[in-house]
């Protein structure tokens, strides 16, 4: 590994991998790229380069505990940061061919949410992502670090494929948002009312709230505003798939867990899957209980992850009325 700047003077070590050419021009510029990010956005703390599951360039804050994610890689810490890269590298590839059922597109940007973590992991094209971890322990300004690490890191992965010619996916719909306000949600009712608040063609296209063997359902994946949006899948099929999908995720999000390798401190829990068009989500609620939820449409993706958001909060009580 050869380091690019001194930590005092920067406040990270940058590394690249021993395999990149040192007169590669890209990947110089991807070095730059990636310390100018750094610089600009303190609430990240480790930033890599990913090509075939292996970080090719590295970038952790100093200063950071030892044995969290932002701590300088050196021995162990080092080794468990490529073994995540290359567990998600896998686990994502294997999700994304999973997602293709509901003709949505690629997987592009994956954030698991932990107790004391936030990863994201970008896909530029297949094979090249962006892997980001910001730390939240400790952090009272917890929501807007992941609000900052998240865009930062999607903002990135925009800018190369700008560069190699590649249109914008609109990653989280953060560069172009629908224009509209996420549907509000009254802590009143049972479950069913709650989710009937959030399910609209604008906010969410599909809600689940899982407790046990009981579960409440709600879609409008047969509203008309919705038609031009199942070219290639008929919105039964969709339903069909996206019940089977949401059944599984606590198992899913378990998995995920375990593919950081402790890497990310605490339970997990907020799962975002962001494809082409749309995004899953996966909120833990206390209890042994979860919501999920889904949107269709890409530049709907932010709006959807503040309705969900939203969702859950009124879900906290295990009490609650699914009849």
């Amino acid at each position: 590994m050869s380091t690019s700047r001194t930590p005092e003077a920067t406040g990270w070590q940058s590394r690249v991998d021993d395999r990149v050419d040192p007169d590669d021009a890209a990947m110089a510029a991807v070095l730059a790229d990636c310390e100018e990010l750094m610089a600009r956005t303190p609430e990240l703390d480790y930033l890599a380069y990913v090509g075939l599951g292996t970080p090719l360039v590295e970038l952790v804050r100093t200063g950071v505990p030892a044995g969290t994610p932002g701590a300088p890689p050196s021995g162990s810490l080092a080794e468990a940061f490529k073994r995540l890269a290359k567990q998600m590298a896998l686990r994502v590839w294997h999700l994304d061919r999973e997602l293709q059922v509901a003709r949505t597109g690629r997987l592009i940007r994956t954030v698991l949410h932990s107790e004391g973590h936030a990863l994201f992991y970008d896909m530029v094209r297949p094979g090249v992502e962006f892997l980001g971890v910001v730390t939240l322990t400790d952090h009272p300004d917890s929501d807007q670090r992941v609000w900052a690490g998240d865009r930062a890191v999607a903002a990135l992965a925009d800018k190369l494929r700008a560069r190699a010619e590649l249109k914008s996916v609109n990653y989280g719909s953060f560069e172009a948002p629908f224009d509209g306000t996420a549907p509000q949600v009254p802590a009143t009712g049972g479950v069913e009312d709650r989710l009937r608040a959030a399910v609209g063609p604008v906010g969410l296209h599909f809600a689940s709230y899982w407790a046990g063997d009981r579960s409440v359902v709600l879609d409008c994946l047969d509203d008309p505003e919705l038609a031009a949006d199942h070219v290639g899948i008929t919105p039964a099929a969709r339903r069909g798939f996206h019940l089977r999908f949401a059944r599984d995720l606590r198992t899913l999000a378990t998995e995920l867990k375990q593919t950081c390798g402790g890497a990310l401190r605490g339970r997990l829990n907020r799962v975002v899957l962001d494809v082409e068009q749309g995004a899953v989500y996966y909120l833990r609620l206390p209890a042994q209980r979860y919501v999920t939820a889904v949107t269709i449409r890409q530049p709907m993706v932010s709006l959807a992850g503040e309705t969900v958001g939203r969702l859950a909060k009124t879900l906290l009580d295990p009490a609650l009325r699914t009849d």
